[in-house]
C-alpha cells in the first residue's frame, strides 16, 4: 500500500503525544502542575486517536484483506504484531531480571515499579496483557484482537451483503462496551479492559470516512465545542463533576474525545496540504509516522519512564528530566531502526 501523507503525519503527531505522555512520569507530575495538566490533556484523547488511525489504516487496506484467506490474514497479523510483542516482552524481562540481581539497583527499580518478578508472574502478565515491565505493549496486543474481530465482521458483511448493518452493529457494541466500563470494574481483565475502552475508535476509523465532516462548518463547530469541553474538564474537573451528574458526563466525555480526535486529524490534513515536504516540521512527522510501530515499541520502558525517573532523581528538575528522556525516546529507537534496516 502506498504511503498516505496525512496518515503518516497523523501517526507522527500521535507518537509525539504517546512519547510525551510517557516521559511525564509520576515524579515529574508530582513536582510540576504544568506537567500534570499536560499529562491529563494528552491522556484525554491520544489512545483513541492511535486506535482511530489504526482503523483508518485497516480501511485503506480492506479490499486487499477481503481477498485473503482467514489463515493467511491471521498469520500475517500474528507475525507482524504478536511475534514482536512476545519477543520484546521477553527481552525486557531478561534485562530487568538481570538488573534486579544488583543490590543497589534493585532498590531503585523496586521503588519505580520494576522490582523483581517471577517467571510465572511475567508469563501470566504477558499473556493477560498487563505485564508491568513493558505495559505499553498492550496496545499492540489490543490492535491484534480488534483487527481480527473486524476481519471476521467484514467477512460476515461480505457473505450477507449487509455491510451497513454490520458496521453499525460493530460501532454499537463497542460503544456499549465503553459505557459498561463506567458501571463495572473491568480493571482485572488485562488487555480486554483496554480493548473495551478503545475498540470503538478503531471501528470509527474503519467504517467512518471523516473527510467531509472535518471540512464542514458543522464539523468545525463540533470540534470547537468538544475542545472547549476537554479544557474545562481538565482544568476545572472537580467543579464540573460537582455540578452535573457524573454518569451524564461520562457519555459527554466519550463524545468529546471524538471531537478532539477529529480536530487533530484536521491539523494533520492541513500540514499535509500546506507545508512543504522538505520542511523540517513536516519531515519529522512524516518519518516518525512511517516508523511509529518501532518507536512505540522501543521507547519504553528504558528511555521513557526509566531514564526520566533517574534524571528526575538526580537533578530534581522536571524540565531536564522531560527533555533528556524525550530526546532519547526518539533518538534511541531511530538508531535501532537504522541498524535493523541495514541488517
Amino acid at each position: 500500500m502506498n504511503r498516505v501523507k496525512w496518515l503518516d503525519i497523523a501517526k507522527g503527531m500521535g507518537m509525539l503525544l504517546v512519547v510525551m505522555g510517557h516521559v511525564l512520569t509520576t515524579p515529574v507530575r508530582e513536582a510540576s502542575d504544568a506537567g500534570m495538566y499536560l499529562y491529563t490533556l494528552i491522556y484525554y484523547f491520544h489512545m483513541p486517536f492511535m486506535f482511530y488511525l489504526s482503523g483508518v489504516s485497516y480501511r485503506l487496506a480492506a479490499d486487499r484483506y477481503g481477498q485473503m484467506q482467514w489463515q493467511d490474514f491471521f498469520k500475517k497479523k500474528f507475525l507482524k504484531l504478536m511475534i514482536p510483542y512476545f519477543l520484546y516482552n521477553i527481552f525486557v524481562y531478561v534485562v530487568f531480571a538481570a538488573a534486579n540481581m544488583i543490590g543497589a539497583l534493585a532498590n531503585v527499580l523496586s521503588g519505580a515499579g520494576y522490582g523483581k518478578m517471577s517467571v510465572g508472574t511475567f508469563v501470566y502478565g504477558m499473556v493477560k496483557g498487563d505485564n508491568p515491565y513493558s505495559f505499553h505493549m498492550w496496545y499492540i496486543y489490543g490492535i491484534m484482537i480488534v483487527t481480527v474481530v473486524v476481519f471476521i465482521a467484514d467477512r460476515l458483511a461480505q457473505s450477507t451483503g449487509k455491510n451497513v448493518l454490520v458496521a453499525v452493529a460493530c460501532v454499537a457494541v463497542c460503544f456499549a462496551a465503553v459505557i459498561a466500563r463506567f458501571y463495572f470494574n473491568t480493571a482485572g481483565l488485562g488487555v480486554m479492559n483496554e480493548v473495551m475502552e478503545f475498540a470503538l475508535w478503531f471501528m470509527l476509523g474503519r467504517y467512518l470516512d471523516t473527510k467531509k465532516l472535518i471540512k464542514h462548518v458543522a464539523g468545525y463547530v463540533f470540534m470547537g465545542l468538544c475542545t472547549v469541553y476537554m479544557l474545562v474538564s481538565v482544568f476545572a474537573h472537580d467543579t464540573l463533576y460537582g455540578a452535573v451528574n457524573y454518569r451524564v458526563l461520562d457519555i459527554v466525555y466519550t463524545v468529546s474525545r471524538f471531537g478532539v480526535l477529529l480536530l487533530t486529524v484536521r491539523i494533520a490534513f492541513a500540514i499535509a496540504d500546506s507545508v512543504k515536504e522538505n520542511n523540517i516540521f513536516r519531515r519529522f512527522f512524516d518519518y516518525t509516522g512511517g516508523n511509529s510501530f518501532y518507536i512505540y515499541m522501543f521507547h519504553q520502558p528504558f528511555f521513557g519512564s526509566g531514564v526520566g525517573m533517574v534524571v528526575m532523581i538526580v537533578t530534581h528538575s522536571p524540565l531536564i528530566a522531560v527533555v533528556v528522556s524525550f530526546v532519547l525516546c526518539y533518538l534511541a529507537p531511530l538508531m535501532i531502526i537504522k541498524v535493523m534496516k541495514r541488517g
